[in-house]
């Protein structure tokens, strides 16, 4: 009594399971295949001395639990003017065994949804945090390329009298679709330049899309592809795979602009950010010039480029008219 008092809903719970289990075993031995009445199925359930007693179940009268049994397809009911008629349902054991796969991977996906609009409620009230101007939040527009010449990101020679210079102009260049480089860029590019290793941040749908070796890919000594990343969709895809978090994320990007985007980017792709300076450091190191690449030249390139910047001592001053460089190339 003192247990029932405590959690009364969870005992006749068990209770009703064991006796629908114990009511169906008996009907599955006695009456496999017959249409029997339910009362006569009730009375030899009973007998067994060890039988659950309708009385402790959800269920007050037989009839209620026959309506039961037929709303959840365990048996056939039909009702006449001797009474109620029940046939047993038989379902294949491995239906059953892939429907109760299908209800917990059903619930697995809603815990893992939940986790997923917590995550992103997180990262989106970081960046709003960083985010905030006097001016308010900046404005998102669409970025098209209007032009096939590269944008270069030109670090600037240290101050004179440094003891080493931190930066060093036209080490690492970025650009847009170098795949489409016409012949006179190639040579810009590699006999000007001396570009001998390229840096690609698309995705791989974006690979997928542009399949073919291109002229500067054919006489680059390197190509490095780095993993999915700080791209809308693959962003987007990662951190929350369900479209209601979809549109949380880009309801939120919306209102706050290219930086809450670019905040969002860089809290979530930090592991994917360090494997693209380590490529970009390991050309350095062997005195090669880079260049630094995806669809547009301004999004992910644009946030590789400001790091890149603001590590070799730039000034948030020189780091925002590089980025704006890219202006001059898309409309």
């Amino acid at each position: 009594m003192d247990l029932f008092g405590m959690n009364p809903g969870k005992v006749v719970a068990e209770y009703s399971a064991e006796f629908e289990k114990m009511f169906l075993d008996h009907l599955k031995r006695a009456h496999p295949f017959s249409r029997v009445m339910a009362k006569n199925v009730y009375n030899e359930y009973i007998n067994d001395k060890h039988h659950i007693h309708m009385n402790s179940t959800r269920w007050l009268t037989l009839t209620e639990f026959v309506k039961y049994l037929g709303r959840e397809g365990k048996c056939k009911v039909d009702e006449t003017e001797k009474g109620w008629f029940i046939t047993l349902i038989h379902r294949d054991p491995m239906q059953e065994i892939d429907d109760e796969k299908k209800l917990k991977r059903t619930e697995a996906e809603r815990e893992e949804n939940e986790r997923h609009n917590l995550e992103i409620d997180l990262q989106v009230a970081r960046a709003r945090k960083y985010a905030r101007t006097e001016e308010g939040p900046t404005e998102a527009t669409e970025l098209v390329k209007s032009g096939e010449a590269p944008l270069v990101l030109s670090l600037k020679p240290g101050q004179a009298g440094d003891p080493e210079p931190s930066q060093a102009a036209g080490r690492v260049l970025r650009c847009a679709k170098p795949t489409e480089a016409s012949p006179e860029d190639v040579k810009q590019l590699v006999d000007s330049l001396g570009i001998r290793e390229l840096v690609d941040l698309r995705s791989s749908e974006e690979l997928a899309e542009d399949p073919a070796d291109s002229p500067l890919r054919q006489r680059a000594a390197m190509v490095q592809h780095s993993r999915d990343w700080l791209s809308r969709q693959s962003l987007a895809l990662r951190l929350v795979s369900k479209e209601q978090s979809r549109q949380v994320l880009l309801r939120e990007v919306n209102q706050g602009g290219l930086l809450l985007l670019y905040k969002i980017l860089v809290d979530g792709s930090q592991p994917e950010i360090a494997i693209v300076l380590r490529l970009i450091t390991k050309a350095l190191e062997q005195q090669q010039p880079v260049l630094l690449f995806c669809k547009a030249g301004k999004d992910r390139t644009g946030v590789i480029a400001a790091l890149l910047l603001l590590v070799a001592g730039a000034n948030e001053e020189e780091v925002v008219a590089d980025y704006a460089r890219s202006d001059d190339f898309h409309a």
